[in-house]
């Protein structure tokens, strides 16, 4: 039996995306057409899986209000899911993690924070803080 490597099968599927038939790719590539329906089926699978995790992550959160879970989950759809799917579960996992924590909650420009990063934001909340309580230290020396 012929071992195939993930590369091989992530660009079979690709083909069929890309919409080949899956009799023509299987000819082409000289496999099996039940496998090619598998690794579609697992192509599929590991994005519902991606999608199931940031639905869990939305609801661990704030179950009564979506709003920003939704606005997460259509730029996540929009900028991270390009081919409308992922390779495998771990792909997806990995890919979801540095979207969420390394773009997402650092970088992009929020309209609720008033089109400021996260991390701006919260710096120039903190820069208030320490403005305020150093002004109410200095107030309580005079």
């Amino acid at each position: 039996m012929r071992k195939y490597d993930e590369e091989f099968k992530q660009e079979a599927v690709k083909k069929i995306h890309d919409g080949q038939s899956v009799p023509s790719v299987a000819r082409e590539l000289g496999c099996a057409e039940s496998l090619l329906h598998k690794w579609k089926r697992d192509t599929v699978e590991a994005s519902f899986d991606a999608e199931r995790e940031v639905i869990a992550l939305r609801k661990k959160f704030n179950c009564g209000d979506n709003a920003q879970a939704e606005s997460l989950f259509s730029r996540y759809k929009a900028e991270l899911l390009e081919d409308g799917f992922f390779e495998d579960v771990n792909r997806a996992r990995s890919d979801t993690f540095s979207y969420v924590e390394g773009y997402y909650n650092r970088v992009r420009r929020h309209s609720a924070l008033g089109y400021r990063t996260p991390a701006g934001f919260e710096r120039e909340i903190n820069l208030k803080k320490k403005e305020s309580s150093s002004e109410s230290i200095v107030s309580r020396k005079t």
